[in-house]
């Protein structure tokens, strides 16, 4: 596990590098973004999203355990320093299944609506066991990009993965 990060940061189109440390500046700090996972990175210049910078969905253990679920991370310059932090994680947004080997991308669809789609990959509970899928679905990021929202409406419960045409 190393404990340094390279971040391309949208707003200065470059590349930047940093360390990983926890809030009590530890170097060797807990937080393992699981293997075979995607990550989606939020544009913030075209998204507007302010407390997260990547979503990580899915994914598996070193010892083979698949996982469903995701978090947010927030990249932050803190003293001439780049920090991740993490910046949510809501049960009710995990992905249906456990998945592995996948991709994910955020896109605009025809209504203007920010989606994230999650494609392909493997499926099942252990790296070990785990079949192809060609299937494709999606989220609605409203309430991930504005959770204040899903707050204010009592929402949480209302988001789901939807099932889109497979590959």
């Amino acid at each position: 596990m190393g404990t340094d990060f390279l971040y391309f940061d949208f707003k200065t189109d470059s590349w930047q590098f940093g360390d990983v440390v926890t809030r009590d500046s530890d170097h060797n700090p807990v937080m393992l973004i699981p293997e075979n996972t995607a990550i989606v990175r939020i544009d913030d210049k075209d998204v507007g999203c302010e407390h997260t910078n990547f979503i990580v969905l899915g994914g598996s253990h070193a010892d083979g355990v698949m996982v469903d679920w995701h978090f947010g991370v927030s990249v932050t310059h803190e003293q001439e320093r780049l920090k991740l932090d993490l910046g949510y994680s809501n049960a009710a947004w995990n992905l249906p299944i456990a998945r592995m080997m996948h991709e994910a991308c955020v896109i605009r669809n025809s209504k203007k609506e920010w989606r994230m789609l999650v494609i392909g990959g493997k499926v099942g509970m252990s790296a070990s066991s785990c079949s192809p899928t060609t299937s494709v679905i999606s989220l609605d990021l409203k309430f991930v990009l504005s959770p204040w929202l899903a707050e204010k409406l009592g929402q949480y419960d209302k988001v789901e993965w939807e099932g889109c045409a497979n590959m």
